[in-house]
This record gives C-alpha cells, sequence and structure tokens, in this order.
C-alpha cells in the first residue's frame, strides 16, 4: 500500500487507473484500484464518478464483471443514459458480460441520443450492443453495429480506442470481420476479455 501522504492524490489515481484501462492492461490498475477504496467511495460525490467508471472498467477487464457490475448499480445515474451517459455505456457493458443482456438496449439506445455522451461513451455503448447481439445470435444487428462503431471511432484521432474496438469487433465477429486501424504491437488483452466474458468464454490472462 503506498504511504498515508498519498503522493499521487485522487486526480493522480484516477489517471493510474484511466490509462491502463485504455491500453487494456487492467493488471496495471490494481494499485490504484486498492489505492482508491473503490467499494467505499460516494458515488454522489463530484469527480467521484469517473473513479468509479475507470474502476469498473478496469474490474471488466480483469474478468470481474459481477463486481464492476455491483460498483455501477451503486450509481443512480448509471440507470439514466440521457443524463449520465458515461456510467450508463459502462454498466451496459457490465450487464452484457454478467449475461444480463435485457437491460442494455435502453442504456445503449440512451447514450447514443444523450447531447452529453462523448464519443468514448457512444463507443462503449455501440460495443455493448453489438456483444449483446452477438451472445442472442442476432448477427445482422451485431454487424450493423460493429460498422457503426468502427465508423465513429475513425473520425477521431483516438488510436488506442480505435484499437479496443477492433478487438473487440474480431473477438465477436471473427477474424475475417472488417476493423479499423488499430496500433501495432498493443494487445488491448483487457477488452477482449470483455468481449469474452460476453460471449461466454473463459477470461484472457495477461501475459
Amino acid at each position: 500500500a503506498m504511504e498515508s501522504d498519498q503522493p499521487l492524490g485522487f486526480v493522480g489515481l484516477v489517471v493510474a487507473l484511466l490509462v491502463p484501462v485504455a491500453v487494456g492492461r487492467p493488471d496495471l490498475a490494481t494499485e490504484a484500484l486498492d489505492e482508491l477504496a473503490v467499494d467505499g467511495l460516494d458515488v454522489a460525490a463530484v469527480g467521484q464518478s469517473d473513479a468509479l467508471v475507470g474502476a469498473s472498467l478496469a474490474l471488466l477487464q480483469d474478468g470481474q464483471a459481477p463486481r464492476a457490475a455491483a460498483l455501477l448499480g451503486r450509481m443512480a445515474g448509471a440507470t439514466e443514459p440521457e443524463a449520465h451517459p458515461s456510467s450508463a455505456s459502462s454498466l451496459a457493458l457490465a450487464l452484457v458480460a454478467t449475461g444480463q443482456r435485457e437491460g442494455v438496449g435502453p442504456l445503449v439506445e440512451g447514450t447514443l441520443a444523450s447531447p452529453r455522451a462523448t464519443y468514448h461513451d457512444r463507443a462503449l455503448a455501440l460495443l455493448a450492443g453489438l456483444l449483446a447481439g452477438v451472445a442472442e445470435g442476432d448477427w445482422v444487428r451485431a454487424t450493423e453495429l460493429a460498422g457503426r462503431v468502427t465508423e465513429l471511432v475513425a473520425g477521431t484521432q483516438d488510436r488506442l480506442l480505435q484499437t479496443a474496438v477492433a478487438a473487440v469487433i474480431e473477438e465477436a465477429l471473427g477474424p475475417e470481420a472488417a476493423t479499423g486501424p488499430r496500433l501495432p504491437g498493443v494487445p488491448v488483452a483487457g477488452w477482449r476479455t470483455i468481449a469474452r466474458q460476453a460471449l461466454g468464454a473463459s477470461p484472457l490472462t495477461a501475459s
């Protein structure tokens, strides 16, 4: 554990969570997760919701989907996607990863409709919808959403998110699926683990 003076501070700890999540390396987020004491965070406090969303994505990437879903379930805003698209899109991923697909549709549609949603929120929502479609055998819907999310992230400069999206599509639709550009040498294993939980396979262990 870190010393009580917390050299990183709260914002630093959130960054220490979000960077590993972006590259899909949840093993690099464990120290920040422990230090943040995520289960005790005040879900209503300003700034703490970012920490909770980051923590839940790190847990999802680590194969701990039920814990991630429980964490997000404590946030009242997570079920109000128009007002809170960040937590709602993460909750959609957590629900599909725990097999609770019936709640995913409204979260996905609400996030996509929200004027407050960032491209990152929209991408996560589309990935959740895509994974739910594959898990339900709706290949037409899954392929349509794969095209939409690929097009969305292609319009950004976010190479890491493009790589994560490509990896999830590959897990969901197979290696021959059309994906956008990706960064070489960035395996984004944690994003693949989210997909594999949603599709019922065993989580990847980070090598």
